[in-house]
This record gives structure tokens, sequence and C-alpha cells, in this order.
């Protein structure tokens, strides 16, 4: 390939693509695939009551990457739900501590990993919160 200059003009280069090439073409990007994933809100924006959020479906995924924050005192679990239809707390691993969450509750702001592979749907449930509130958000993984 020729050097080509500062100011050079042409099209710019893809991947896959020399510099030089200016056919019209389709370029697939082989290298940067990546796993699918999909952004879920768990709880609505700044909750200052217990109760459940959202129910997300979780199909193939089979990570569910969490974030809590808030500004309150707050216990969040995470519940699956599975053809019975009843809901039940998963336990959650706790990225920042590198232990499992104590006794399934999630009381602290951070990233949590919940292994859903198999259930119907998942949900966080705010068992207790005081003094301010509480948001969670996820990450479903493939």
């Amino acid at each position: 390939m020729a050097e080509v200059p500062l100011n050079y003009a042409g099209p710019v280069p893809t991947s896959g693509r020399d510099i030089d090439d200016t056919a019209s073409k389709v370029v697939t990007d082989t290298v940067n695939r990546g796993s699918f994933t999909k952004m879920v809100p768990l709880l609505s924006v700044d909750k200052t009551t217990t109760g459940a959020g959202t129910s997300v479906e979780v199909k193939s995924f089979k990570t569910l990457r969490v974030e809590v924050w808030g500004t309150g005192t707050y216990t969040v679990q995470i519940q699956a739900v599975g053809p019975s239809g009843t809901a039940r707390t998963l336990q959650a691993w706790d990225n920042t501590n590198n232990q499992f969450a104590n006794g399934k509750n999630i009381t602290a702001a951070g990233f949590y990993d919940i292994d859903v592979q198999g259930y119907t749907s998942v949900k966080a449930n705010v068992t207790a919160i005081s003094g301010g509130n509480v948001n969670a958000s996820g990450l479903l993984m493939a």
C-alpha cells in the first residue's frame, strides 16, 4: 500500500477496507461483535416506597448486571419468576466487594451480577426504604 499524505482527502477507511478502496460495498466488522445485551429499568426513578419494580423477560439472556444507588437506607432484592409464577429471591454477587450480598439483600450502592438462566422474568423488589430514595437499573447479557 502506498504511503498516504496527512492531508489526504479521499474516502474514510473502514473495517475490512483498504484506504485506496473506493468501491461501494457493505463492510462487516468481524472483529468487534461483542455479546448481545439489553438495558432494562428495574425500579422507577428515585423510588421512595417499598414494592416490586418492572418485571423484565429473561428470554435467552444469562446474566443480569444491576447498578443500585440512592440517597436513603434501603434493602433491594432481585427476584426471578419461573413457570409457577411465584417470585423467588436470587443471590446477587457484589462486584465491588467481591462477595455475595448478605442474605440475598442489596443494601449498598454498587454493581451486582445475578445468574438468570432458565427463568421466565426478573424484577427488583424494595423491601425496606427510609430517609431518601433508591434506584436500580440493569443490563441483561447473553
